[in-house]
């Protein structure tokens, strides 16, 4: 099975996002491409608890992923500020060394598999 690609893949991530997080999200896909690809605001009760900035990664790849993760560095944000910066790749599939590096670096992880790790940091 091929890996969606451009808007079908973004749309994938939005909709995946969506259904792990109660309430309202505001947001979709960011019309520059200097940085992130999708940008949303939300948490319970349509509250604005997190931001998510999501960088959409063609592939699992390492070479891709940690392009992104050096050029952009941490996790945005202090401990318990809201609403809490979550930076995250999302790509078709993410492996055991895709996700460590994630790890690594502070940042979430999804994949079109349904596998997420997302933290806020509080």
């Amino acid at each position: 099975m091929e890996s969606p690609s451009g808007e079908a893949a973004l749309a994938a991530v939005e909709r995946q996002l969506r259904e792990l997080f109660p309430g309202p999200l505001r947001g979709g896909p960011v019309a520059s491409r200097e940085r992130w690809d999708l940008s949303f605001e939300g948490g319970p009760h349509g509250n604005p608890f997190w931001r998510f900035q999501i960088w959409w990664v063609g592939s699992g790849q390492l070479a891709p992923m940690a392009k992104i993760l050096l050029k952009e560095g941490a996790t945005l944000g202090k401990p318990g500020e809201r609403p809490a910066t979550i930076r995250m790749l999302a790509c078709p599939f993410i492996g055991e060394a895709g996700k460590r590096l994630c790890d690594e670096h502070g940042w979430g992880w999804m994949d079109l598999s349904g596998n997420a790790r997302i933290e806020d940091g509080a």
